[in-house]
């Protein structure tokens, strides 16, 4: 892979003025509404806070939703149409309709991905109250447990994933799941000093690495730079991921790093970026050649694109000043495609932006 150029995000910062901002603009994708009715999200209120019981996810074309006041996954084609529900309980719909239901009780709905045949892989996590996590102190720990269902596209359950490929052993505090391109599985897990990536090619796990914080710590003179993971991203091939971590030292932010791995080659950590504002963090990767750094001021989100090679692309902005919602939510795809989620008492608004 081509050597990464280092350098800091103050350089490009002040190199931005070259390059226009692209200001996206939405298109309504969607409108799911609240209540029980299949297609439907159920929203529960406290006065005028939403409890965020739920979340939306937007894959291959399709719109997932995770529901968990009524435990229950659902697939929206992205006019609004109902393609998939799977739950414990059984719509009052019309027999016809039922051919889209697939009877199955979930725990706590987490992360959702899917594959390029449609199979949907959802984390099924266990609370804290629950008898397994009580005997093994989970509790006290605050680890929650889970495990990886696998479904088809038509909602029949396939295989359960455990650590070890095998459901015997759970997740402990599931980050991310990412299918790259070859439908390969990414479990991606965090501890308080430890990130893990396992990978899955169908039951079978082939691929365990561990990422220790201290490993990270960096000396200048006496002074020790403590290096605190924030996020890892895996590249569309699989053969490489990105690490962000932030360097403090005691609580003082004093810059970001990320750094490349190469999966294949098992080569150790290469700096990419060296990053001295706070408020820029690492988004996303698109297309395994592109960086997306973010800041958020007030209800305008900014987006520095940059090249693996430390060129600027692009600045990109969305501005949800105008939307009238309790909750946003903002998502991007691997091909830089960016969609956002609205909640209101009413129910959710899917929006596409471009």
């Amino acid at each position: 892979m081509k050597k990464l150029i280092i350098f800091f995000l103050f350089i490009i910062l002040f190199s931005c003025g070259k390059w226009k901002t692209n200001k996206l603009k939405s298109e309504l994708l969607c409108t799911i509404n609240a209540g029980n009715s299949p297609g439907n999200v159920m929203l529960k209120y406290d006065e005028d806070i939403l409890d965020v019981s739920f979340r939306i996810e937007v894959k291959k074309n399709n719109i997932y939703i995770a529901d968990n006041i009524l435990k229950r996954v659902q697939v929206l084609d992205k006019n609004c149409e109902l393609l998939l529900l799977i739950g414990d309980k059984k719509p009052d719909v019309p027999e016809k309709s039922l051919e889209k239901f697939s009877k199955f009780q979930f725990s706590i709905i987490e992360a959702i991905a899917v594959d390029s045949s449609g199979n949907i892989y959802i984390q099924n996590s266990f609370s804290p109250s629950q008898k397994y996590n009580q005997q093994n102190h989970m509790r006290e720990t605050g680890i929650s447990l889970s495990y990886i269902l696998v479904f088809d596209n038509k909602g029949s359950l396939l295989y359960t994933l455990g650590r070890t490929g095998s459901p015997d052993i759970p997740f402990t505090s599931i980050e991310s799941l990412t299918v790259d391109q070859n439908d390969r599985l990414f479990v991606i897990t965090r501890s308080y000093d430890m990130w893990t990536v396992y990978r899955f090619t169908n039951k079978r796990r082939d691929l365990s690495i561990n990422f220790v914080e201290s490993d990270l710590k960096e000396q200048d003179g006496k002074d020790s730079t403590i290096g605190k993971i924030e996020k890892i991203l895996i590249y569309e091939s699989g053969d490489e991921l990105l690490i962000s971590a932030g360097y403090y030292n005691a609580v003082n932010f004093k810059y970001r790093k990320i750094y490349t791995y190469s999966i294949k080659n098992e080569k150790d950590l290469e700096t990419a970026f060296i990053i001295d504002d706070h408020k820029n963090e690492l988004f996303n990767l698109v297309d395994d050649k592109h960086l997306f750094l973010w800041d958020i001021d007030e209800q305008f989100i900014k987006y520095i694109v940059c090249s693996l090679n430390g060129e600027i692309v692009t600045n990109v902005s969305i501005k949800f000043s105008a939307i009238n919602s309790s909750f946003d939510e903002i998502l991007a795809d691997s091909s830089g495609n960016f969609y956002s989620y609205h909640a209101s008492k009413k129910g959710v608004e899917v929006l596409e932006w471009r």
